[in-house]
């Protein structure tokens, strides 16, 4: 299987306003998409930071306004990847616009990781998602596990290492990743569409189990694999059509 790595490379001219600088096409929360980002999504491109921000936001902000709340939490792209080079006290740090101090109140922590980066060029080939529930443990989401050899990257066992300082729960062991036996890619470049459908149907049952008429909270990572979701071109479609209807309504 090809690697995120080999995923070809496709030149795009952004649109630009009057003075020479890229002009933002969609805006939705913090996320912001220029041309280049458009035609990621419209192609078989590579997902960089800002689509996988523009669907977190749209399922924050738009699919699932209450899930924090109800206790999900989702980490943006950028503080997932500063994380990893935080000591602790800098992640514990009290003010207010610290938001990695409001993942101890979290019962569902969403991460998206990218491998092969480091703190002062970033970089990075593959998408992962990382996710920590409350009492179950943490969780590894990979669509290219062969590539890998079925291996958890370090960036995700950095990640883990240090949700344990912001995610305390005495009975769950970072250490102790387990690797979710999640549909697979085949192709070189539908990592983070794999990551942003994952995250999705991760809390899309978990405000269902919140929801539930019964009163009875049943969700469970581990009972998502059969739900979740494979066709990745459909997924892709969603996102396109998402980002192109912001587009016209701005």
């Amino acid at each position: 299987m090809a690697s995120d790595a080999d995923a070809e490379t496709t030149t795009t001219t952004a649109s630009s306003s009057a003075d020479g600088t890229p002009e933002v096409l969609v805006t939705l929360g913090d996320a912001m998409l220029y041309s280049k980002d458009l035609k990621l999504l419209e192609s078989s491109g590579w997902l960089n930071d800002h689509c996988v921000l523009f669907w977190q936001q749209y399922l924050e902000l738009e699919k699932f306004p209450h899930a924090k709340e109800k206790g999900a939490f989702m980490l943006q792209p950028a503080a997932a990847f500063s994380m990893q080079f935080l000591d602790k006290e800098d992640l514990l740090v009290d003010t207010p616009d610290n938001v990695f101090g409001k993942l101890a109140k979290a019962s569902l922590v969403l991460v998206p990781v990218v491998n092969d980066a480091d703190a002062e060029n970033g970089g990075g080939s593959h998408w992962t998602l990382v996710v920590a529930h409350r009492g179950e443990g943490y969780f590894h989401f990979d669509s290219s596990l062969c590539s890998a050899g079925g291996m958890i990257p370090e960036a995700a066992k950095a990640t883990c290492a240090k949700l344990a300082s912001l995610f305390p729960d005495a009975s769950i062991d970072p250490a102790n990743i387990k690797t979710v036996p999640c549909p697979q890619q085949d192709n070189g470049h539908d990592c983070g569409v794999f990551v942003c459908g994952f995250a999705e149907a991760i809390l899309d049952a978990f405000m269902a189990s919140k929801n539930s008429s019964s009163g009875e909270d049943d969700f469970s990572v581990q009972k998502l694999v059969p739900h979740l979701p494979s066709d990745m071109n459909v997924k892709r479609e969603e996102m396109q059509s998402v980002a192109e209807n912001r587009r016209q309504s701005a």
